[in-house]
């Protein structure tokens, strides 16, 4: 899948990327948490991995939301891009891992260049949120976007901000 979308034309690709991103927000409207519906929907529409892996991640980021466990840090939708980046470009896992680092005895080149060059594309992905959102913080982004910083772990705060209206801006 991964080869098809990148030999669409930049129109194709802008029409399947609002199509992801209307998934996505329909996805953590219906169903909340920002890094699960990202991943899912990525999933589905791209075919990142089998599901067996895909589920794996969906599972583990669980408590991503709402920045880290709703304590307003770390965006889990940038958490779920690098995520992604990850899935598509990582190393491929194998029995042990494979050793990334330069200059040592169980050093796998490969390994090491596919680690290198995920972690630029996930480095650029982390700029761009930033320039987009102005920081890569849940506290910061709600501040930006709806001019308060929404406490996810008070019953109160999280209902108002799941009302549809106000987190589908």
């Amino acid at each position: 899948m991964r080869e098809a979308v990148l030999a669409m034309s930049d129109k194709e690709k802008n029409t399947l990327l609002k199509e992801i991103e209307a998934a996505a927000r329909f996805n953590e409207a219906e169903f909340g948490s920002t890094v699960r519906c990202i991943l899912y929907t990525l999933h589905k529409y791209l075919g990142l991995y089998d599901d067996e892996r895909v589920k794996g991640a969906i599972k583990a980021a669980a408590a991503f939301p709402g920045g880290i466990a709703g304590n307003t840090e770390v965006c889990g939708g940038m958490i779920a891009g690098v995520m992604a980046i990850s899935l598509v470009y990582g190393p491929e896992p194998k029995d042990e891992l494979d050793c990334i680092i330069p200059d040592t005895p169980r050093y796998v080149p490969e390994s090491g260049r596919m680690y290198r060059a995920n972690r630029a594309r996930a480095a650029e992905f982390i700029n761009r949120f930033r320039n987009e959102f102005g920081s890569v913080e849940c506290k910061d982004i709600h501040t930006k976007l709806w001019g308060k910083t929404y406490d996810l772990r008070k019953p109160e705060d999280y209902s108002y901000f799941m009302k549809r209206p106000q987190h589908d801006r």
